[in-house]
């Protein structure tokens, strides 16, 4: 009984966050056409609402992720889809780039990713929790492709403003499914932010970082890379895209079972790694076949998609309840200046060094990256990140 409501909590949270993925990247393909038609607006001030999202995001995750330490993860989570759901309204009634602008805040003051991990840690047993972050990452990929898709036929078939209302019907879906979830009582232990107890877990916030990095950069470079190289035009690369995400999520639920079996986690998280690293080595060798094109990012994102479930899933154990929600706050906070940085790395080395550049560079990223791991070890066990002797397990 205890397993089978687990899994009923684990979908619905999954659906909740799949459904806020579906609202946010279904516009990415009609962002810019639709905002610059609005009043006032310029390609400066178009990037300004594009990018201010990101950056709110990554300054409310951990603010609220310590609130939910001390109110519960409920509230604090129904406050973020809240605000999400009216950011969304907004971005439809908009007439005017300022209006954007501040619906685009709104929605990222919707950060709610750390408080969704510290309540997925909450609801699931340390056995089966690499398993049930793997569905959520799955369910949230999944609904990244159908993002992708679903917004181009949209805008096609009922214009643009049609594709911003799936925003606002996955938030109103976010919302409703939240009753369903159940409450979480406050930590009479909630703990005050500690710069020494962040900075103990420096190793994972490091790593995350690295990881969303080098994701943002090689995005950056797919659609030209796809399109002057394999000749494939923008609405012909979607295919290519889907297939290679679902080949990358074929390995994800038999590592996340050996991880959370294994006697050595530390070693399965430095092959997750290794994998990343290969896959961004064998595509700098810009291969003439899209077949082994596929191969070579399928290995990178198979390696990407293990460490997006087994990361956190590591960091859960060495977290106490006390301060859970502020940690998985500073967790996500670090994802999103991952892909923050991505995106100013990828461009720069396009600059100099083009396209191909972006893969050399993130090869030595993840090799540092990989060096570094080691002393991961010496956090895994300690509750609250203090140092202790390593665990037996690694």
């Amino acid at each position: 009984m205890e397993r089978r409501l687990e899994f009923r909590w684990v979908g619905l949270l999954s659906i909740i966050l799949a459904s806020r993925v579906l609202g946010l990247f279904a516009v990415f393909a009609v962002f810019t056409p639709y905002v610059l038609r609005l009043e006032d607006a310029t390609p400066w001030l178009t990037g300004i609402a594009f990018g201010v999202y990101g950056l709110v995001q990554a300054v409310c995750h951990m603010p609220l992720g310590m609130l939910s330490d001390r109110w519960g993860r409920k509230p604090v989570m129904g406050f973020g889809l809240l605000c999400f759901l009216v950011g969304s309204v907004l971005t439809v009634m908009s007439h005017h780039i300022a209006t954007m602008m501040v619906a685009r805040v709104l929605q990222g003051m919707g950060a709610i990713g750390g408080v969704a991990m510290a309540w997925l840690v909450d609801i699931t047993q340390s056995t089966s929790r690499t398993k049930a972050m793997a569905v959520v990452g799955a369910a949230m990929g999944a609904s990244f492709l159908l993002a992708i898709c679903l917004g181009s036929w949209l805008a096609g078939m009922f214009g643009l403003r049609a594709v911003f209302m799936v925003a606002v019907v996955a938030s109103a879906l976010g919302l409703l499914l939240l009753l369903y979830l159940p409450a979480t009582q406050h930590s009479m232990a909630a703990q005050p932010f500690s710069i020494r107890s962040w900075w103990s877990y420096r190793i994972y916030y490091f790593g995350v970082m690295v990881q969303h990095m080098v994701l943002a950069a090689n995005f950056m470079v797919l659609p030209i890379q796809l399109q002057t190289h394999y000749l494939l035009a923008i609405e012909q690369q979607w295919r290519y895209l889907c297939t290679v995400f679902l080949i990358s999520f074929l390995p994800l639920m038999v590592w996340s079972r050996w991880l959370d079996r294994s006697q050595h986690p530390i070693r399965l998280i430095r092959y997750a790694i290794l994998s990343m690293m290969l896959g961004q080595w064998l595509l700098t060798w810009s291969v003439e076949s899209v077949s082994l094109w596929l191969g070579f990012m399928g290995l990178f994102l198979s390696g990407f998609n293990c460490l997006e479930a087994g990361l956190p899933a590591m960091l859960s154990r060495s977290v106490t309840i006390g301060h859970r929600g502020q940690v998985m706050g500073g967790y996500s906070t670090c994802q999103f200046l991952g892909i923050f940085f991505g995106g100013l790395f990828a461009g720069w080395v396009i600059e100099y060094w083009g396209a191909i550049g972006v893969y050399y560079m993130s090869t030595i990223i993840l090799a540092i990256w990989c060096i570094t791991w080691r002393t991961a070890d010496i956090l895994e066990c300690s509750p609250g990140g203090k140092k202790q002797p390593r665990c037996a397990s690694a």
